[in-house]
């Protein structure tokens, strides 16, 4: 098996994986990052979303062997103590959607956050469309 040199949240990790794993089953099965999600498993919900050098991808369609170079953050590498921004607005709104909520919060917390490093003016609250969903009874 060949042999990777990962950036994952900051840390260099070294790992011997077949050339076309899926990142995703890097980060879950080998470093035991379980907050990237297994949803669809064709790039599709979102569930398995990652930042590769800031912008947002799905990791259960991109193999091991095409990272190279790049930084990956996962929902855990955002902010270990919860301070991001994007987070902060996630329990500030309480989005305790029933089951099945956490399966979406890497997609929707990691792309909004790639946009507060491209834009920093930006904000939650400024787009009506990333505005916080409330279910309503």
């Amino acid at each position: 098996m060949p042999k990777y040199r990962l950036s994952i949240n900051d840390e260099i990790k070294e790992l011997d994986v077949d050339a076309d794993t899926p990142l995703l089953w890097v980060l879950r099965d080998e470093l035991q990052l379980l907050g990237t999600k297994f949803g669809c498993g064709i790039g599709q919900c979102g569930a398995c979303t990652v930042h590769l050098n800031g912008n947002a991808v799905r990791s259960c369609s991109i193999p091991v062997m095409a990272v190279g170079e790049a930084k990956v953050t996962t929902i855990e590498g955002l902010s270990v103590s919860g301070e991001h921004p994007v987070q902060q607005a996630w329990l500030e709104h309480d989005h305790d959607h029933g089951y099945g909520w956490w399966l979406h919060l890497a997609w929707r917390v990691l792309p909004q956050s790639c946009v507060l490093y491209t834009i920093p003016q930006y904000t939650i609250a400024s787009e009506p469309f990333n505005a916080p969903y409330r279910q309503t009874t």
